[in-house]
């Protein structure tokens, strides 16, 4: 094997720590977790071809990461989640569309153009239709976050989540 000189070790640091995610792991709050209705998830992969398959209909959506197909076990992580649909017209289908305009779009939100650049292949558009307007999305999607707490989420967390979330460093 050839030894690697310094510039080469910082080559390979530069390089790992530019594919290195931070993902929040706290299982005591998964377990707290609880929505006011059943959440039945289909996923779709988070190409163009699938936008006829994803409803028009208000909801939840996250965005998922994995390898698929790989000769690893099946794995991904939670990368985002939203709704769509609770103060608007929106559905789950106008939202995914969305996305996939912002692709080409460079003034989108940062963190969020660069999860569907960077994944952009192994995505996943994982979602519920939520069609009972009396289910409060705003809510659910807060408790949500601060169960999971996906690392491109910037806001929408709890007062007190939030405010730990963003002194933790």
């Amino acid at each position: 094997m050839k030894k690697r000189n310094g510039r080469d070790i910082l080559a390979a640091t530069a390089q790992k720590k530019e594919h290195t995610h931070s993902f929040h792991l706290n299982i005591a709050r998964w377990r707290q977790f609880r929505t006011p209705c059943t959440l039945s998830w289909s996923v779709a992969r988070f190409l163009a071809s699938s936008r006829p398959h994803i409803p028009e209909i208000r909801g939840i959506y996250v965005f998922t990461v994995r390898l698929e197909p790989s000769e690893l076990p099946t794995h991904g992580m939670i990368l985002y989640m939203g709704i769509t649909g609770n103060k608007s017209s929106a559905t789950l289908r106008s939202r995914f569309s969305q996305y996939l305009q912002g692709q080409r779009r460079l003034d989108e939100r940062p963190k969020v153009l660069d999860m569907l650049l960077r994944f952009k292949g192994h995505l996943f558009f994982n979602f519920v239709p939520i069609p009972d307007p009396a289910i409060n999305l705003e809510a659910l999607e807060t408790e949500f976050l601060d169960a999971v707490d996906p690392p491109i989420n910037e806001r929408d967390f709890s007062g007190e989540y939030g405010r730990t979330r963003r002194s933790a460093w």
